[in-house]
């Protein structure tokens, strides 16, 4: 007599390196694919030199593409490829690292994006000094500002950056009636000035000089003799241009 059973049946693929893989199904008859890149030179690929394995993330055919912008951003081998796509669906971005080879890629949602205002990358820059760029993109905005955020390249994906506390972080570029705002990257990490005008109506310049410490943002570190930058202006002439000074 034969009855019904159920189990478990397994298979183990190995290599002799990181391998970029995919998996997808076929009709007729109906079969499960794990497609494994393997090739004679293990160095050819950057997914190989890197360790990042085949695709992470769903793309949505229905995405809008946007803005891409390529440069070496993992410090090891070739070029990366950064870009932004709207989710009409969600209301919001979605970004995706990509190796320029097409080895492996990664997609994740832009924090604080709305489709509102234009998620894209501006430029790449090492801010550590770690060998490491890091990635600045827009994520949200208004009629005359825009908000950035700063990525990390860590584990094959962006990683967003936080405070010294452990906490999100964003920063605003920008003028209104009664503030205004700009960020400069300098030679220790980003100076941020936030202006606001005061009742005696001269602007009071609020400044902020930080460092990256791995992915966390510290406030710099000074001597016994340090001054403090902020400021406040004698009559209403706008203490500065509102913009992002950085030099992709």
């Amino acid at each position: 007599m034969t009855e019904d059973f159920e189990g478990y049946l397994s298979w183990t693929l190995g290599t002799e390196h990181f391998a970029a893989f995919n998996v997808f199904t076929l009709e007729n008859p109906k079969r499960l694919v794990v497609d494994i890149c393997h090739e004679e030179d293990s160095a050819a690929s950057q997914a190989t030199s890197i360790g990042c394995l085949g695709e992470w993330g769903f793309k949505d055919p229905d995405w809008i593409e946007g803005v891409s912008l390529s440069g070496d951003i993992d410090g090891i081998v070739g070029d990366e490829i950064v870009t932004t796509f709207a989710d009409p669906s969600l209301g919001k971005w979605w970004m995706e690292i990509a190796a320029d080879d097409g080895s492996w890629r990664h997609i994740s949602l832009v924090p604080g994006s709305s489709l509102v205002f234009e998620a894209r990358p501006l430029g790449f820059l090492d801010m550590d000094e770690d060998g490491v760029k890091e990635v600045f993109m827009k994520t949200d905005g208004g009629a005359s500002s825009f908000v950035f955020r700063v990525f990390v390249f860590d584990d094959c994906e962006l990683q967003p950056t936080l405070n010294s506390e452990g906490g999100d972080i964003s920063w605003s570029v920008g003028a209104s009636a009664m503030n205004m705002a700009r960020a400069t990257c300098t030679e220790f990490g980003m100076s941020v000035e936030n202006a606001q005008v005061t009742g005696d109506d001269t602007w009071s310049v609020d400044v902020n000089e930080i460092v990256l410490s791995g992915i966390a943002w510290e406030p710099l570190p000074v001597d016994a003799g340090w001054v403090d930058p902020s400021y406040e202006t004698p009559d209403l002439d706008p203490p500065f241009a509102p913009s992002l000074n950085c030099e992709f």
